[in-house]
């Protein structure tokens, strides 16, 4: 918590120049989401907010703002406006926002929605590891996609 405090802290000066760049407005803006998803203040999530869109202002074609914008306002409570960056993320191919919007239509008592996004999405994506166990999640009625276990990465002996 407090690293993000300080490389939040550390990047702001740079951010908030006019003439600051779409690498470093978006680095801000993740920062700063993070300090609001850690509850370390109110500053956080209207400084992210305001960073993001002007990083979507320099590079309006850019899937990974489009879905971090979308994902700042869905989980802050703005359904309608988060589904607009997020339906331009997925636009521009950022697989990401399609799971999100998937998340959404669960979460929407719309199970049936979720599961047609999450199985076009398997279709597009056959080695994609994740999709397949977010539909099952979805089939055993789960509500939450993300809720997937890490795979095991320990090294056994002697290997």
């Amino acid at each position: 918590m407090k690293k993000i405090k300080v490389l939040a802290d550390w990047i702001e000066p740079y951010a908030k120049s006019p003439n600051a760049s779409y690498d470093v407005l978006l680095r801000a803006a993740k920062l700063n989401g993070m300090g609001r998803n850690l509850d370390l203040g109110s500053d956080y999530t209207v400084r992210g907010g305001q960073y993001v869109d002007r990083a979507i202002k320099l590079q309006p074609d850019s899937g990974e703002a489009n879905f971090l914008y979308g994902m700042m306002l869905s989980e802050g409570g703005g359904f309608k406006e988060g589904q607009k960056y997020l339906d331009r993320a997925v636009a521009l191919g950022y697989t990401e926002a399609e799971q999100s919007l998937a998340q959404s239509d669960l979460l929407s008592d719309r199970r049936a929605n979720a599961l047609e996004r999450l199985r076009r999405l398997e279709g597009q994506y056959p080695n994609n590891t994740v999709i397949p166990q977010q539909i099952k999640l979805v089939e055993e009625g789960k509500f939450y996609i993300w809720d997937i276990p890490a795979p095991d990465i320990s090294v056994k002996p002697g290997a």
